[in-house]
């Protein structure tokens, strides 16, 4: 009798000595389901320990609540014999579903015990990621161009029903002097009245309203754009038009008004002469004369010889004016 207990005692004692040598493996530490832009990721640490030729085995559930408690459906497993140090879970549910996931270490024969993990919500839990930022200068007025991030199951706006859009911005090299906007889910906030050739800097995250309160967010890196020229005041612009708009309703009167005069000083009834018209369209070919040559020839011009009876023919009137008289000249040859 004795002899049996003892066997029974030793067979027992090997077939527990086995089982603990099998688990004896060091199981993953730091253990936990993450979210990141909605997507479920259990990461751990590796065993400590151990050496590279390690394999995990990593598995998810569902898990429910009511009022009173809560309840688990079966493990799903997903990553079977991975060296990896993750398994995303992102594909396999639902952004408000509730998750746990659990992993064990195992080298051939040898394996740990399941770790499990925290139980997460993408929808209350997830970090939101920064959205895609650009700027355009319109005056001295930036436009921020914002797009929303990519989320792996779903959209931001289908999600969230409240969220806006934080913006901060600062002229460059004055950080300390940052400036906040709250845009409200506009996707292309203006941020107004500049300094006109300032470059300004802008950074803009996501802010996400839950019954958990606010989701944690990352902020996009700053991205800086110089404002243009500043603008000319509206009363200066409405100045110009009235202007503009008084000059051109003149002009329609004066054609209104002097539109005979003007048309028969351009086009006159009366024609002319055929003569002219080819002078002024330049159709008659003239030809300029040759400039007139001077002739001349030599002359001596001598005195006349009169005598006393003709001088007393001739005689002087005492008012000064002359009478002619006929003088024989004597042409000297």
């Amino acid at each position: 009798m004795s002899a049996c207990v003892r066997g029974f005692i030793l067979t027992v004692c090997v077939y527990l000595s086995a089982n603990t040598a099998v688990a004896m493996l060091a199981p993953p530490t730091n253990v936990h389901l993450s979210s990141y832009n909605l997507d479920l990721v259990l990461r751990w640490g590796p065993a400590n320990g151990t050496d590279d030729d390690i394999t995990y085995t990593a598995e998810y559930r569902s898990v429910f609540h009511d009022s009173f408690s809560r309840s688990f459906s079966n493990y799903t497993r997903v990553c079977e014999n991975s060296a990896s140090l993750l398994c995303d879970f992102s594909r396999f549910i639902t952004v408000f579903g509730t998750y746990q996931g659990r992993v064990k270490a195992q080298r051939g024969d040898q394996t740990s015990v399941w770790v499990e993990s925290n139980s997460l919500t993408p929808d209350k839990h997830a970090t939101i990621g920064p959205p895609s930022v650009s700027l355009t200068s319109t005056g001295t007025s930036l436009e921020v161009l914002i797009t929303e991030p990519r989320f792996t199951n779903s959209h931001l706006r289908d999600v969230y029903g409240s969220f806006t859009y934080n913006i901060s911005y600062w002229k460059s090299g004055e950080e300390e002097q940052v400036k906040h906007l709250l845009s409200e889910q506009q996707n292309r906030p203006v941020l107004q009245d500049l300094d006109p050739e300032t470059e300004y800097c802008v950074r803009v995250w996501v802010q996400v309203q839950t019954d958990r309160g606010h989701n944690p967010t990352e902020s996009s890196e700053p991205v800086c754009r110089r404002t243009l020229r500043g603008e000319e005041p509206p009363w200066v612009i409405a100045v110009v038009m009235v202007v503009v708009a008084a000059a051109v309703v003149t002009m329609v009167i004066l054609v209104v008004v002097y539109w005979r005069p003007v048309y028969h000083f351009l086009f006159p009834r009366v024609a002319l002469p055929d003569e002219f018209k080819e002078f002024l369209s330049g159709s008659s070919g003239c030809v300029a004369s040759e400039p007139v040559r001077e002739v001349c020839d030599q002359v001596s011009v001598v005195a006349g010889v009169h005598t006393e009876e003709e001088q007393e023919q001739c005689p002087l009137e005492a008012n000064g004016r002359n009478h002619s008289c006929d003088f024989t000249e004597e042409e000297e040859e």
